[in-house]
């Protein structure tokens, strides 16, 4: 077997916008739900939702299908960066 598990569970961020053509090469067999994530501003001003991409990544694997991804959203008011935290 590729993965050691029937279920996986990939989590992180990737800095990797979910309508690149690597994005979809990562786990092409995994289910995924990207969200709106950055950029939250640029130079002080606020990116409407619309314009932000996602680069924090969720991937689920689970080959019996007893798990799915159910729901995923962005926040409508992201406060700044995670890498500031």
């Amino acid at each position: 077997a590729l993965y050691p598990e029937p279920e996986v569970l990939v989590v992180g961020d990737f800095n990797l916008s979910s309508v690149s053509p690597r994005f979809s090469t990562l786990f092409p067999s995994f289910q995924t739900a990207p969200v709106t994530s950055w950029p939250t501003n640029i130079k002080g001003i606020n990116v409407p939702e619309p314009m932000m991409i996602g680069i924090d990544h969720l991937w689920l694997k689970s080959e019996q299908g007893q798990r799915i991804i159910c729901s995923r959203e962005s926040s409508a008011l992201p406060q700044g960066s995670d890498h500031r935290m």
